[in-house]
């Protein structure tokens, strides 16, 4: 099984990505705290990360360059 992890602050879009996922065969999990989310993604180990880059108190794209300094896990930005 694939495991996605969801970077998303709307709780409602980011409730409905899990469902969509998990009923589609995926293990999706969120971030609910967006402190060191760079940290935990790399902490997470997820096959894929779908990014939002509209984050609150931290840059989505900001996020997505420190992951990617230190991982080659793919992302998909949604926002």
């Amino acid at each position: 099984m694939r495991r996605l992890l969801v970077v998303e602050d709307d709780a409602r879009l980011r409730d409905e990505l899990c469902v969509l996922l998990e009923r589609n065969g995926y293990e999706a999990a969120a971030l609910t705290s967006f402190e060191d989310a760079a940290g935990q993604i790399l902490a997470a180990a997820p096959d894929l990360v779908l990014l939002d880059l509209n984050l609150p108190g931290v840059d989505g794209q900001f996020v997505c360059r420190e992951v990617r300094r230190r991982s080659e896990v793919p992302i998909v930005v949604v926002t």
